[in-house]
């Protein structure tokens, strides 16, 4: 949970700061470092953290073993 606070502290922060600073792209640098925090936090947690996580990691284990032929050929399948 301090993860989660940290990273809205931060958030505010770098509201506050590029509003402070008159950056010509400061809309595009605040998004993506707050993107970038959101996307660290996701990808950085254990699998067992949340329900659906482990489901996520079966089925990453599941497509790993699968050739690009076979998932070509059920993506031409649900297509057509």
């Amino acid at each position: 949970m301090a993860v989660y606070l940290i990273n809205i502290a931060l958030i505010v922060f770098w509201r506050l700061y590029f509003t402070q600073k008159k950056f010509p792209d400061a809309r595009k640098y605040y998004c993506g470092i707050v993107a970038l925090q959101w996307i660290l936090i996701s990808g950085l947690r254990d699998w067992s953290v949340g329900e659906d996580t482990y489901q996520y990691y079966n089925l990453f284990e599941g497509v790993k073993q699968t050739s690009w032929g076979t998932v070509l050929r059920g993506l031409f399948e649900r297509l057509v």
